[in-house]
Protein backbone atom coordinates (compact mmCIF):
# COMPACT_ATOMS: atom_id res chain seq x y z
CA UNK A 1 0.00 0.00 0.00
CA UNK A 2 1.63 3.16 -1.34
CA UNK A 3 0.19 7.03 -0.04
CA UNK A 4 0.97 9.76 -2.00
CA UNK A 5 2.57 12.71 0.10
CA UNK A 6 3.71 15.25 -2.25
CA UNK A 7 4.11 15.32 -5.85
CA UNK A 8 2.29 13.24 -8.92
CA UNK A 9 3.63 9.80 -9.94
CA UNK A 10 2.10 7.18 -12.36
CA UNK A 11 1.77 4.02 -11.05
CA UNK A 12 2.42 1.78 -14.26
CA UNK A 13 1.01 -1.93 -14.63
CA UNK A 14 0.31 -4.83 -17.19
CA UNK A 15 -2.66 -3.29 -18.51
CA UNK A 16 -2.62 0.50 -17.99
CA UNK A 17 -0.93 3.38 -16.48
CA UNK A 18 -2.52 5.37 -13.06
CA UNK A 19 -1.69 8.93 -12.55
CA UNK A 20 -1.93 9.29 -8.50
CA UNK A 21 -1.84 12.44 -6.74
CA UNK A 22 -1.32 13.67 -3.16
CA UNK A 23 -3.62 11.75 -1.29
CA UNK A 24 -3.91 9.28 -3.44
CA UNK A 25 -3.73 5.73 -1.61
CA UNK A 26 -3.12 2.24 -4.13
CA UNK A 27 -2.76 -1.05 -3.12
CA UNK A 28 -0.19 -3.84 -4.88
CA UNK A 29 -2.01 -7.11 -4.49
CA UNK A 30 1.20 -9.10 -5.55
CA UNK A 31 0.92 -8.02 -8.96
CA UNK A 32 3.62 -6.09 -11.28
CA UNK A 33 4.23 -2.57 -11.47
CA UNK A 34 6.46 0.02 -11.63
CA UNK A 35 6.67 3.97 -11.10
CA UNK A 36 7.42 6.81 -12.92
CA UNK A 37 8.09 10.33 -11.95
CA UNK A 38 7.19 12.25 -15.36
CA UNK A 39 7.88 15.90 -13.46
CA UNK A 40 10.96 17.43 -12.74
CA UNK A 41 10.08 17.67 -8.87
CA UNK A 42 10.69 15.16 -6.52
CA UNK A 43 7.75 12.95 -5.05
CA UNK A 44 7.19 11.66 -1.32
CA UNK A 45 5.27 8.37 -0.20
CA UNK A 46 4.75 6.49 2.23
CA UNK A 47 4.32 2.59 1.84
CA UNK A 48 4.07 -0.32 3.82
CA UNK A 49 4.07 -3.91 2.85
CA UNK A 50 1.94 -6.29 4.76
CA UNK A 51 2.53 -9.81 4.88
CA UNK A 52 -0.07 -11.85 2.96
CA UNK A 53 -2.09 -14.79 4.79
CA UNK A 54 -3.13 -18.19 3.27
Amino acid sequence: MATIIDGEIYAIYETGETLLRPGDTVINRGIKHAWSNRTDKPVMMVAVMVAGTT
